[in-house]
């Protein structure tokens, strides 16, 4: 037998990713094989930045092996691509600016840097760089791209941004301004720049506070467009008011793109109390609606005439009292003010009737355009005479009101109700006796339940049932615990006490040393606490003359610290002792007083 020696070519497959190719391999047949080995296989087509894998070895049906096929195709190529990687985008300079751009590519051509779409410069390289001198720019915005040629095709860059701006900051407008009198601390402290400043540059030392030549702990942020900065007061306790502050900015402060604010001054004068107007009236009852606006309701009389009187505060010392009176009448004699959550107001008064009328207690709220009486008349007794009203709202905004029911001369049975909705339902067992505290008070705690004051004693609804009567004094509030706070005065001393939820009283803080020259008259006396829980009050006393005779009729205003009592607030002067107290922001106290002389009511907010 003649052997004979043949060759097979294996076949071979082109495999093209990127620019790679990939061929197949061979298998030669060799002497004494039983017959033709099969082709290798074909390498494997080089992938993107990777050599082909080589084929396997052939096999043959009669026994013979092939060689293995040759080895893949070379490495493919990476895609090209062009980037600017500094600046990034969008940068702000006043400078020469220095451009980075990498290219990944070979054999890539005509490389350059591009400004609004026109060479700004052709860049040779590795590296690749170019040092752009923006001073010779115009002010503006540009957009640079780096493009190339590549695979005979131009390959850009994503753009970059560049702001050239040259012009320092100013300052277009400050709150309070320059010269400002009458300036509330609790108010934004603010200075809008003309343009947006470098947040590092904002520091408590670039821009600073002063009370006359003391220097006010304060802090300084930027707000979210970059240009309204806000300066914070650390602590108002400690500034010895009134007096001027001087604020200032200083050089520190840059724009964006480095350029150094020029530096300004300003002053502006803070009261220890800022004078948030007066309105006409007596007996004052004030709330704050959710936006931390007072509203003041007051009794106005003109003649044999008396007016219920609603005015809320608008700006600087204005006053707006469109809100027309819910009275039937035309005297009005006593009333209270409550408001929801919604802002709605609710008012409970009583009127005055001609001789054996049954006087009931009447209910409104004003829907934001017209007084809802749909509420009905409070009245227990037929034909009797209801007064000492009080009123507050629930969670779900229904109001709960008490008031007494006269009996011959004097004050007679106690009554609490609460509106359902659809009628007022009666609280049972209400302990009997007039309030002591000026204006009549009742409160809610956060499960609704009423507390009510009567004879210079405190009782509070369980659920079933009133607490025993607790000797208690002045104000009514609740704590976050659900305690009941209010005070005791005597003519040397004001004793705070708390009340539990079963009615037990205990000292809620140490007392305070006052010095009088005479106790006040009636129960005229307010607290509230604030959102540490710390209570504040605010008491009348005579500060003059002699006890038979005294002189000077002032309130007086204190808060305990957590460790001392403070009285910076100072005190309001020529006041009747009428007065009603809020706090702003649940720290600052609001007071508005009844003038001694006149038939005015002073609202006045603490900067201390």
């Amino acid at each position: 037998m003649t052997l004979r020696s043949s060759v097979v070519r294996g076949l071979f497959l082109v495999g093209i990713v990127g620019f790679g190719l990939s061929s197949c391999g061979s298998a030669t047949l060799r002497s004494g094989d039983g017959g033709a080995g099969q082709s290798g296989a074909s390498g494997v087509a080089g992938t993107r930045g990777s050599a082909g894998a080589g084929g396997a070895a052939g096999t043959s049906a009669t026994g013979g092996v092939g060689t293995a096929g040759a080895a893949g195709g070379a490495a493919g190529s990476r895609t090209a691509t062009i980037a600017i990687t500094g600046p990034t985008s969008p940068t702000y300079t006043n400078k020469v600016l220095t451009v980075t751009v990498s290219v990944t590519a070979s054999g890539a051509s005509s490389i350059e840097l591009l400004k609004n779409g026109t060479m700004l410069s052709a860049l040779a390289g590795p590296p690749y760089s170019f040092n752009w001198d923006t001073t010779k720019e115009v002010e503006g915005s540009y957009q640079l791209v780096a493009q190339m040629v590549a695979g005979g095709q131009i390959v850009a860059s994503a753009p970059v941004t560049v702001v050239v701006d040259r012009t320092p900051p100013t300052i277009v407008s400050m709150n309070p301004a320059t010269a400002a009198t009458n300036v509330s601390l609790t108010d934004p402290i603010q200075a809008v720049f003309s343009e947006a400043l470098a947040p590092a540059t904002i520091t408590a030392s670039s821009v600073t506070l002063a009370l006359g030549s003391t220097a006010v702990g304060a802090t300084a942020t930027l707000g979210a467009d970059g240009k309204t900065v806000t300066v914070g007061i650390t602590n108002l306790a400690t500034l010895v008011l009134p007096g001027t502050m001087t604020e200032s900015a200083t050089a520190a402060i840059t724009d964006l793109a480095g350029n150094a604010f020029s530096g300004a001054s300003w002053n502006f004068s803070v009261p220890l109390w800022v004078d948030l107007g007066s309105v006409s009236g007596v007996k004052p009852e004030m709330v704050l609606d959710s936006s931390g606006v007072p509203i003041v309701a007051t009794i106005v009389t003109a003649g044999s005439a008396s007016q219920l009187q609603i005015a809320k505060h608008t700006t600087g010392t204005s006053w707006d009292t469109s809100t027309p009176s819910p009275q039937v009448q035309t005297t009005v004699t006593e009333f209270s003010l409550a408001i929801d959550k919604s802002n709605a107001l609710f008012v409970a008064w009583d009127e005055g009737y001609a001789s054996g009328t049954a006087t009931p207690i009447l209910v409104a709220r004003w829907t934001g355009t017209a007084w809802d009486k749909s509420y009905g008349q409070l009245l227990h007794t037929a034909g009797g005479e209801a007064e000492r009203p009080a009123i507050a709202v629930t969670s779900s905004g229904q109001p709960i009101a008490r008031w007494v029911e006269l009996v011959a001369l004097g004050s007679g049975p106690g009554y609490v109700s609460r509106w359902t909705g659809t009628a007022w339902n009666s609280f049972a067992g209400v302990p009997s006796g007039d309030c002591d505290i000026q204006p009549c008070r009742i409160v809610l705690d956060s499960s609704d339940a009423p507390v009510i004051e009567l004879g210079d004693e405190i009782s509070r609804w369980t659920g079933s049932s009133w607490t025993p009567l607790v000797s208690g004094g002045d104000g009514l509030a609740i704590n976050s615990s659900q305690q009941v706070i209010t005070f005791q005065d005597t003519a040397t001393s004001i004793q705070v006490l708390s009340i539990s939820t079963a009615g037990a009283a205990a000292n809620y803080v140490p007392a305070l040393s006052v010095t009088s020259i005479e106790s006040e008259p009636v129960r005229l006396g307010q607290v509230a606490v604030d959102g540490s829980d710390e209570p504040i009050v605010v008491w009348f006393q005579y500060d003059g003359g002699t006890p038979s005779s005294p002189t000077n009729p002032t309130l007086h205003v204190a808060r305990w610290t957590g460790a001392a009592w403070d009285q910076g607030y100072g005190t309001l002067s020529n006041a009747s002792g009428q007065s009603s107290l809020v706090l702003a922001q649940g720290t600052t106290p609001i007071v508005a007083w009844a003038d001694s002389a006149t038939a005015t009511v002073h609202v006045n907010k603490s900067n201390h």
